[in-house]
Order: structure tokens, then sequence, then C-alpha cells
């Protein structure tokens, strides 16, 4: 799809889970590496029920600063819902869509857009040549 991109991968979970500072710090790293704001697109999948401030503050920052910022929407409804990234940050929050182009179930109840999202495939963790299928919004976003 874009052969001349380059992608930054910014390890923020060790293991299932991962913490806030994690992020932030990729959020500070980000910022510091005065990318091409045209082209830069910060990508997360969060599973947090409410704002911090310095989340919020980040996120915030990131797209004040002319940088794409997409959250995926949130798979559990109304419960973990990123809704609290939409709106006044400028975060693109996505949902996901069915293999029929139909909005997927378990869709958070803030959106700003929709993507295809099930059995998606995705690279994964082992090595470079290893893929995986994903659904849920983390696989739209």
């Amino acid at each position: 799809v874009a052969p001349q991109a380059t992608l930054h991968a910014v390890k923020v979970v060790d293991g299932e889970f991962g913490k806030a500072t994690a992020l932030i710090h990729a959020f500070d790293w980000l910022l510091s590496q005065n990318l091409p704001v045209a082209s830069t697109v910060f990508t997360v999948s969060l599973s947090l029920a409410a704002s911090t401030g310095c989340m919020y503050s980040a996120f915030k920052e990131t797209c004040s600063r002319g940088i794409t910022a997409v959250a995926a929407a949130g798979n559990h409804g109304l419960v973990r819902s990123t809704g609290w990234v939409s709106g006044s940050t400028g975060v693109i929050v996505v949902a996901a869509t069915t293999i029929e182009d139909k909005e997927w179930l378990k869709n958070a109840k803030y959106k700003n857009m929709f993507a295809p999202g099930q059995a998606v495939k995705s690279a994964w963790i082992y090595n470079d040549l290893w893929f995986r299928k994903q659904s849920g919004t983390s696989a739209a976003a």
C-alpha cells in the first residue's frame, strides 16, 4: 500500500499489559524525532477506562503539532471506551466493520469513522515473516 513508508515500532507493552508511563515515553520519543508532520501517523490501541491528565495532554499536543493520531475505538461497548480521546484532542477514533461491511457488534460508543476490522491479516510478534488474522477495533485502526 505504501512502499515508500518508514515504520517506527515503539514498544509500550511487555507481555499482555502495558503501563501508561510507557505510552507517555512513546509520545515523548515521537515528538522529539522531528518527523515530517504531513506524513506522520501515530496509531494506538488502548484499554483505558478514563483519561489521565498526562495522557489527554499527550494526545492533544501530538495533534496540535500536526501529527495524525489514530486510536482504536475499543471492543467493549461502553466499558473501556476511548470516548475521552475523541472530540477536543483531535484524535481519529476508528471502529470496526465486519466482512459483510456491517458495524461490528462490540464497537465502543464513541467513534469518528469505520474501517474493516474482521479477520484482518496483520504482522505478528515472532519474526518479520509471521502473520496472524486479527479482529476488532485494533485491527481496524
